[in-house]
Parts: structure tokens; sequence; C-alpha cells
């Protein structure tokens, strides 16, 4: 089963909002499912909205525990500008989303995924291999096998 990680952000709608949202993991993409609250008085919320980002628009992701473990946070950085510009949150090239503490293995596991994914597609293009050829999960799975034959 593919991760999923609760985050949120906090100061959006000008400092008077916070963003919760669950990345999931799909084939192509990370999915974000995200809603807007407001932090005056708790009531006012956004519609959930759903964005995808490809694959292909991901440079790298990176998990940080932060000052002495506090405030852990995941960052996804994207290619361009352009990749970035329908998240909520993102700033220039990247989105830096907080990770609450109970969520941190799987946000680690997350950001795994995602420079595996993101490296297995860039070996493909350098060995000019379909796309679909392997999955990631797959590959992963054959490379261990052939080392318990060798053995």
């Amino acid at each position: 089963m593919a991760p999923k990680i609760e985050f949120s952000l906090d100061n959006v709608w000008l400092g008077f909002g916070t963003l919760h949202g669950l990345a999931r993991l799909e084939s192509d993409a990370i999915v974000f499912e995200v809603q807007t609250q407001d932090n005056v008085f708790n009531v006012v919320k956004s519609p959930v909205s759903e964005i995808r980002l490809s694959f292909s628009d991901i440079e790298k992701a990176s998990f940080s525990n932060g000052f002495f473990g506090f405030f852990a946070s995941l960052t996804i950085t994207g290619h361009s500008l352009a990749a970035m510009q329908n998240i909520p949150g993102a700033k220039q090239r990247s989105l830096t989303v907080d990770i609450a503490r109970k969520a941190r293995p799987e946000a680690r596991e997350f950001v795994s995924q995602i420079n595996l994914i993101i490296s297995e597609q860039m070996l493909k293009r350098e060995l000019n291999m379909p796309a679909a050829e392997m999955l990631p999960s797959q590959s992963s799975l054959h490379r261990e096998d052939d080392r318990q034959r060798v053995h």
C-alpha cells in the first residue's frame, strides 16, 4: 500500500488560515487533498480540492526533523515555478509543510518512495526504456531475488 501522510501549513489567507491536507502517492503523481480553515473562529472552511503533481515535475523530496527534533517538515522541490504554481503554500519551486510527530515515520517512507520513483524515471530516460516497462516496486523485488539466487 502506498504511503499517505497528513500535513498542515500555517499562515495562509494572509495569516488568518491554516491549510490541512493529505498527500498520497499514485502511479504517476503525488495527489494532494487540501482544505483551508480560518484561524479566527475555526468555522470557515474552503471546499476540499485535489491537486496532482506529476513525478516528472519533481526534482527532489526531503524530510527534516528540525531544531532538536521539533517541527518536522517535508519539502518537495519542483523542476520549475510552473510545476508548483497550483499548489497552495508553494513558494518559488518548493512546498514545505509541517508534519505531526505521529506521522513522521510515514513521512520518511513517503520521501523515500518519491525519491526512488524519481531516480528510476531518470535511469529509464538515460537508458531509453519505456516508462511502463518496470514499476519501482517490481524493480526492487527483482534485484533482491537476484541477490539471493547468486549467494
